[in-house]
């Protein structure tokens, strides 16, 4: 429209007067430089040590110069776009929201192949949106593996990527961010639907609590590929749904929920799950619940689920329950499964009474 163009050169025309004053400027602070310190043999060009300095004189080379009292203006990104990356439709897109497009170096410099990667990039919800909407910038078709570690989303950003994400999606990182029950349940019903070739899931730090668990569970077993689960850092109590996703995956091969609220009961009913896993013959074959607080609420059911896990689990070849304060009755129980086991590799129990 002709208000930005005239607008643009405006402010072009502002920048080259403030360039052409700054030029007689620095012509005549030299003539100044000279008037006030004469060349001498020992130092030809500049001032004695002695000599007092002009306030606002600077030498950023060999000639005294004055410097500005204020910087000269820049213009704006989008008159500056060939150096940046930006492309016209994300920054046209930002204009609109009232934002820099800033991020467009950013996302250039996070492909690798066909993965995304634009962890701590602190991207925010409106910018990832005008990013998703520039193909010519950010080709979702292309991208098999998704890094938005700590960007800034919350449910309405994330539920704009979970739209634009393809089915043939392999990974999935968007841990650190901010996911409750509106955003887990797009994300859940798009895992029912058709992302079949989903391996990787991290949902950690995300502050999800027992609902919003519930319904990624029900929509992560229909993730027939999936291979990992992290969901560390989060407020989960109820381990029900997360045991039945282990039940039912046929190749879930490693869960990690440490530095959660799960208590005995939560990690009893995980360990149930994990039983029938084992007992089908599926691959479930390392587990993480450390930092969970078994020993706070009844922790006995808690050690006889994990005894059992041990005593029957021919899969199962590292578990980490470490500082889960469980007391020596607890760790008996463990200790009693134990004695039968012949394929455990790693057994973390550190921060318990084991001795």
């Amino acid at each position: 429209t002709p208000e930005p163009r005239l607008r643009l050169n405006l402010l072009r025309a502002v920048a080259e007067r403030q360039l052409a004053d700054r030029a007689n400027m620095d012509s005549r602070a030299s003539t100044l430089s000279e008037q006030h310190w004469p060349k001498t043999p020992d130092s030809p060009t500049s001032p004695s040590r002695s000599t007092p300095v002009p306030r606002n004189l600077s030498r950023p080379g060999s000639a005294w110069r004055r410097r500005p009292e204020h910087p000269l203006p820049r213009l704006p990104v989008s008159a500056r776009s060939s150096n940046r990356g930006v492309t016209e439709r994300y920054g046209e897109l930002c204009e609109g929201s009232g934002m820099l497009p800033k991020f467009a170096r950013t996302v250039q410099r996070g492909f690798h192949g066909t993965e995304l990667d634009i962890t701590a990039s602190g991207l925010g919800d409106l910018q990832l949106k005008a990013l998703l909407n520039d193909k010519n910038l950010l080709n979702t078709d292309q991208i098999t593996r998704w890094r938005l570690r700590d960007s800034r989303l919350t449910d309405v950003g994330i539920i704009d990527f979970v739209t634009a994400i393809r089915l043939t999606v392999e990974v999935i990182d968007i841990s650190l961010n901010r996911l409750s029950m509106e955003g887990s349940r797009v994300l859940s019903e798009r895992m029912r639907n058709d992302l079949c070739f989903l391996r990787v899931v991290d949902l950690s730090g995300n502050g999800i609590s027992d609902e919003p668990a519930r319904i990624l569970a029900r929509g992560l077993l229909c993730c027939s590929a999936l291979l990992r689960l992290d969901m560390n850092s989060n407020t989960l109590r109820d381990g029900t749904e997360l045991g039945n996703l282990c039940a039912g995956h046929t190749v879930l091969t490693r869960l990690s929920l440490r530095r959660n609220f799960l208590g005995g009961a939560g990690v009893a009913a995980l360990f149930e799950g994990i039983l029938q896993n084992a007992e089908a013959g599926f691959q479930l074959a390392d587990v993480d619940v450390a930092w969970n607080g078994i020993g706070s609420f009844n922790g006995l059911a808690a050690g006889k689920a994990i005894g059992a896990v041990l005593r029957n689990s021919g899969t199962l070849y590292h578990c980490d329950l470490s500082y889960n304060s469980m007391d020596a009755s607890t760790c008996a129980f463990i200790a009693e499964g134990l004695k039968d086991n012949h394929s455990l590799y790693g057994l973390h129990v550190v921060g318990n009474a084991v001795s």
